[in-house]
């Protein structure tokens, strides 16, 4: 069996963005729905409110395992980074619930949006998942000394640079098939150049085996890269990584080509 790991791909985040919700486990045409509960609201930054702001936005991408549990969180954007610093500090206190595809708990990524109003003595929130309202504030959103969102391309110094990578397991033949599996994997690499929340975009509208899905990912979670940097401070950026698995006869001996 031949499993190729093809060149880095580095995409500008959003504008190639395939979806709000990714199941690491799942097939493309699967559509959970994902669900939590905002067990405490975030605080309307007091320096923003002192200065006369009265509404903002900020957006992450979430990473909850098939037991429910909050395993990581990424922040993509947002119009002020006090917004963010807010969120962040009460997603680990929400609810999660585990999702299900096709009658097994999966590992799911879900991304979300929180606008956030003050009017006077007054705040309000509004959250979504709906990947129709994921663009809605994109215009609003621009590069400065306050407001955050992920790196794109073409503002990197170079493109990343990989330092340790471990190859996924190979499947067992009879996952894979008379047909090559190709699948698309994309994650985030931080400011120290690990990666975080990879996640399944693509697999070609192939219903793919979970064991493969799984190898792919826990391969991915040791990746390790020099930091991306712009102007020669570390930020955060998108990947996307293909992966292809190459079906033999079981009678031919298993090789890896990389």
């Amino acid at each position: 069996m031949r499993i190729t790991r093809t060149p880095i791909i580095i995409l500008s985040v959003l504008t190639a963005w395939l979806g709000g919700f990714s199941g690491l486990v799942g097939s493309p045409e699967s559509d959970p729905e994902f669900k939590f509960t905002m067990t405490e609201q975030p605080v309307f930054p007091f320096h923003l409110a002192n200065a006369g702001v009265t509404s903002g936005s900020a957006s992450f991408m979430l990473l909850v395992d098939r037991e429910g549990q909050l395993q990581d969180f990424i922040l993509l954007e947002a119009t002020h980074h006090k917004f963010g610093e807010a969120l962040a500090a009460v997603l680990p206190s929400w609810t999660y619930y585990p999702t299900e595809i096709d009658g097994r708990l999966v590992n799911t990524t879900s991304r979300i949006d929180v606008n956030f109003h003050s009017s006077g003595s007054v705040v309000s929130f509004s959250v979504s998942d709906d990947v129709q309202n994921l663009f809605s504030n994109r215009k609003l959103i621009q590069r400065g000394s306050e407001s955050y969102q992920v790196a794109e391309l073409r503002e990197l110094d170079r493109l990343p640079e990989p330092i340790h990578v471990v190859e996924p397991l190979p499947p067992h033949p009879e996952l894979v098939g008379s047909e090559d599996i190709n699948v698309v994997f994309s994650f985030y690499i931080d400011t120290s150049g690990v990666v975080r929340i990879p996640s399944l975009e693509n697999t070609g509208n192939r219903v793919v085996d979970p064991q493969i899905l799984e190898a792919v990912q826990n391969a991915l979670f040791q990746w390790k890269f020099k930091s991306p940097t712009i102007d020669g401070q570390p930020v955060v950026v998108r990947v996307l990584q293909p992966f292809r698995f190459s079906a033999v006869s079981k009678e031919t001996p298993v090789a890896l080509d990389y």
